[in-house]
């Protein structure tokens, strides 16, 4: 099966003329029930993930209905193919 992922991260103007070195690192495997495992370190709090079903102008993001796992240092959510998600700053 081939998936297709497309991240986008949300950043202040003000951090576009530069890179931000504070957006968490994003981390993806399938676990063995052929879901995408989307996770990143649990020091970087305050962010929620999100989801669209489609990508346009605009784009409705809206968090993803899965809390994330707390394990092992990250933070971690298991979601099944097909949706365009986001890691948003709350």
């Amino acid at each position: 099966m081939i998936w297709a992922l497309i991240f986008f991260f949300i950043a202040l103007p003000s951090t576009l003329l530069a890179p931000d070195t504070s957006l968490p690192r994003l981390s993806f495997r399938i676990n063995a029930t052929q879901e995408i495992v989307i996770s990143w370190p649990d020091a970087a709090g305050g962010f929620v993930l999100e989801e669209a079903s489609a990508l346009g102008s605009p784009t409705l993001w809206k968090a993803v209905a899965l809390p994330p796992q707390r394990v092992g240092g990250e933070f971690s959510v298991a979601l099944k193919g097909g949706r365009n998600n986001n890691l948003s700053k709350c």
